[in-house]
């Protein structure tokens, strides 16, 4: 004798979800998060290459003092510090922006993982 949906259902409800719904609604759930978090993290690029114009910006106006003299050996120092710091706000900024694009990379092969195998709905 088959089994109609009707009773399946109320085996289900009463048994709680099989392996195969709490698979597919795992896949859906993961898919999901993936693609919401992927689809933050493109704004997040946008303000991580804005970082790094900012700081090249910052070198050109430590290479000219912005645009003060430098009069003695403290302000001379002050002008080097500057410049080195300014670069390495640039260098930082450069790799942040290397961590994301990994991350996003990371992000979008477990999208295709959990995409390509498993159920689908």
């Amino acid at each position: 004798m088959e089994i109609s949906n009707f009773v399946k259902s109320i085996i289900a409800r009463l048994k709680g979800d099989d392996a195969e719904v709490a698979a597919l609604k795992i896949q859906k759930q993961a898919t999901a998060r993936l693609k919401q978090h992927l689809a933050s993290m493109e704004g997040d690029r946008l303000s991580l290459e804005e970082n790094i114009e900012t700081a090249k910006e910052n070198i050109g106006l430590a290479i000219i003092n912005h645009g003060n003299t430098i009069s003695d050996t403290h302000e001379g120092n002050t002008y080097v510090r500057n410049i080195v710091s300014a670069n390495q706000r640039l260098q930082d900024a450069n790799d942040a922006l290397e961590a994301h694009d990994k991350t996003v990379v990371i992000l979008k092969e477990a999208l295709d993982t959990v995409s390509k195998y498993g159920l689908k709905s």
